[in-house]
């Protein structure tokens, strides 16, 4: 190509998109790089033994304005354990659902352990509480410890664990616990335990 001349459409597709394209390619990789790496590094429980019939370590919950306790004090036999926030749309459809169930069934065993990851929750807790009745135990997750142990990264997301914290479900986004499906499978937890 002589100077003055305009280049062709394959030296312009060379010189602009394929370093373009070739830089790409090289932050993808270091990004899935650094991720796999962080969660090999932080000794938090990932996607893969977060599944259905193993078994947790105990684990700390920070109660909303409350003591923090390990998950093996409390009392109960099956527990949901459902990470919810204020301003998650699923989560405020789904939380009479969960209401509902606790009140059916937390004289047989079952509790519910609510786990709010709101950014400010004492603005938003109290009130919510209030007018969603939720009278079972509100956890928080201010240094998302908990989040990084069951790999969340989408709410709402639920677990239903046993007394020796063995997970029965798993579960992302809304769902109906006042189902006639859900509550029959929740008596067969509760007998078994």
């Amino acid at each position: 190509m002589t100077p003055g001349t305009p280049p062709s459409g394959k030296s312009l597709l060379l010189k602009v998109f394929l370093p373009i394209g070739v830089i790409l390619l090289l932050v993808f990789s270091a990004l899935t790089l650094v991720k796999s790496r962080a969660h090999l590094g932080s000794g938090s429980v990932g996607t893969a033994q977060i599944k259905e019939g193993a078994v947790l370590n105990d684990f700390d919950l920070s109660k909303f304005k409350g003591q923090s306790a390990p998950m093996s004090s409390l009392p109960g036999k099956v527990f949901l354990i459902n990470f919810w926030a204020s301003w998650c749309e699923a989560c405020m459809v789904e939380m009479p659902s969960i209401v509902k169930l606790w009140n059916e069934f937390h004289g047989q065993g079952f509790e519910v352990l609510a786990v709010n990851v709101d950014e400010n929750p004492d603005a938003v807790i109290p009130a919510l509480s209030n007018k969603l009745h939720m009278e079972f135990p509100i956890f928080i997750d201010k240094d998302q410890a908990l989040g990084n142990l069951f790999d969340v990264r989408a709410i709402p997301m639920s677990l239903i664990i046993d007394h020796n914290r063995k997970i029965l479900f798993i579960d992302t986004g809304e769902r109906d616990w006042s189902s006639s499906e859900v509550r029959e499978q929740l008596k067969q937890w509760l007998a078994k335990t």
